[in-house]
C-alpha cells in the first residue's frame, strides 16, 4: 500500500520537478544596481516549482521579499524575510505577483535594484500564460502520461504479485506421498495446475527417486531420456512451462508394477477458462482465472486510455 501512495505522489508532484527552471535574476550581471530588471523578467514565464537564484557579493546586497506597495515605495517593511547570503535561492511555492528589493542604501530608489515577475500556476490554461506556455504544457501532459504508465506497470507488478501469491504446493500423493501402489491418476484429477505451481515429491530417501520423462518413457516406464533424476526424498518441482509432466520412479518395478508415475496438465496463467484442462476447477483455480481476467481487463483498459490520450 505504502508503494502506491509513493506513486500516486510521484505522478502528481514530479512533472512540476522536472519542468522546474532555475532562473539566474540579472544572468552574469546578477543582482546589483543599474539594471534592468523589468527587462530582465519580460517573456519569462515563471512557474510555481520554479527557484530564482540572487547572485550578488555578500555585503554588499540583499534580497528582501516585500509586498507591492513596499516594493512601490522601496521600503522593506512589510516584509517576508531578508535573505543576504550572496547566493540566495528562493523557491516559487504559490502562483501570483512577487516583489523583491534591495533594502541597502538607495539601492532600490535610485539604483533600480527591485524586480517584479508573476508567477503562473502548472495548471493554469494556456491562455492564462505566456507565449512560451504551449510547451511546457505539453511537456507537463507528456510526463503525465509517462507517469501515469509508471503507476499503471506499478499496478500491474502488483497485480502479478498477487498471482504469484496464488501458487500451490501440492504434496504429491498428501499424507501418502510418493510410493508404490497409490492411484496418482485420481490424486491428480480435479486439480488445476497452473505456471508457478510446485510439486512436493516425499519418500524415504533411498527408496525411491523422481525422474522427469517425456511421454513415451512415461508409458513404457524407463528412465530414458530423462530431464533429471532427483533422490533427497523431499524434492521440489517448480512447474515453470505449461503443457504435459511425466514423472515416475525409476527404482526397480516401482513405476511398471507399483504404478508409481504421475502425468499432469499445466496450465499458464494467461489461459482463458475455455482452454483450462479440467472441467471442474476448484474454488482456488477459479480464483486464479478471475486474476487473469482481471489482469487482461487491467492491460486494456491502460491501452484504451493511451489510444484516448493520443486521439
Amino acid at each position: 500500500m505504502a508503494h502506491k501512495l509513493a506513486l500516486l505522489l510521484a505522478v502528481a508532484v514530479l512533472p512540476a520537478i522536472v519542468l522546474a527552471t532555475d532562473y539566474v535574476v540579472g544572468d552574469d550581471k546578477g543582482w546589483t544596481i543599474n539594471f534592468d530588471y523589468n527587462a530582465w523578467a519580460q517573456g519569462k514565464e515563471f512557474m510555481v516549482g520554479d527557484t530564482l537564484t540572487f547572485n550578488y557579493p555578500k555585503g554588499v546586497h540583499n534580497v528582501v521579499k516585500v509586498n507591492g506597495t513596499a516594493f512601490e515605495n522601496c521600503i522593506k517593511e512589510p516584509n517576508n524575510g531578508i535573505t543576504d547570503s550572496g547566493s540566495d535561492k528562493i523557491t516559487l511555492a504559490t502562483p501570483g505577483n512577487k516583489w523583491y528589493i534591495c533594502a541597502f542604501g538607495q539601492h532600490c530608489a535610485t539604483g533600480g535594484q527591485k524586480l517584479m515577475i508573476t508567477v503562473s500556476d502548472m495548471v493554469m490554461g494556456p491562455s492564462a500564460n505566456a507565449p512560451s506556455s504551449s510547451t511546457r504544457t505539453n511537456m507537463a501532459k507528456g510526463l503525465d502520461i509517462f507517469l501515469g504508465a509508471i503507476l499503471a506497470l506499478a499496478l500491474l507488478v502488483d497485480l502479478l504479485m498477487k498471482a504469484i501469491a496464488l501458487a500451490t504446493d501440492y504434496v504429491v500423493g498428501e499424507d501418502k506421498g510418493w510410493t508404490i501402489d497409490f492411484d496418482y491418476n485420481a490424486w491428480a484429477e480435479g486439480k488445476d495446475f497452473m505456471v508457478g505451481d510446485t510439486l512436493i515429491f516425499n519418500y524415504p530417501r533411498g527408496q525411491h527417486n523422481v525422474a522427469k520423462v517425456n511421454g513415451s518413457a512415461f508409458q513404457s516406464c524407463t528412465k530414458e531420456p530423462n530431464n533429471g533424476i532427483m533422490d533427497s526424498g523431499n524434492d521440489k518441482i517448480t512447474l515453470a512451462t505449461p503443457g504435459n509432466k511425466w514423472y515416475i520412479c525409476t527404482f526397480g518395478q516401482h513405476c511398471a508394477v507399483g504404478g508409481q508415475k504421475l502425468k499432469i496438465s499445466v496450465s499458464d496463467m494467461s489461459m482463458s477458462p475455455g482452454m483450462q484442462p479440467t472441467p471442474n476447477p476448484t474454488a482456488q483455480s477459479s480464483a486464479r482465472t478471475n486474476m487473469a481476467n482481471g489482469l487482461a481487463i487491467f492491460l486494456g483498459a491502460i491501452f484504451a486510455s493511451f489510444l484516448v490520450i493520443l486521439n
